[in-house]
């Protein structure tokens, strides 16, 4: 999903499937997907929709498997859906 999309709704392709995550994610915080990989683009203060990113790290239906950070500092975040057996991000093991 392009990082910008939950506020600017504009996608290359596969528009309506987007909308229906977040649409889904916004209004009744089900998580249409199993997976979950995050960037710090999607979580930076640079992006508009840092804030619906942002609300994943600590949703108590992602369990997050590992944090990866390259040299720079940049992360990306892998998380499993599980419904209720969530782990919050900064509980994951970090990986460098």
């Amino acid at each position: 999903m392009p990082n910008d999309f939950p506020v600017t709704r504009i996608a290359p392709s596969d528009r309506e499937l987007f909308d229906a995550f977040v649409t889904a994610y916004r209004n009744e915080g089900k998580i249409l997907a199993d997976w979950i990989i995050l960037g710090s683009e999607a979580l930076s203060d640079k992006n508009p929709a840092r804030d619906f990113f942002q609300r994943f790290l600590s949703d108590p239906n992602v369990r997050w498997i590992a944090r990866f950070r390259d040299e720079n500092g940049e992360e990306i975040y892998i998380g499993e859906v599980v419904q209720g057996a969530g782990i919050p991000a900064d509980k994951a093991p970090l990986m460098m």
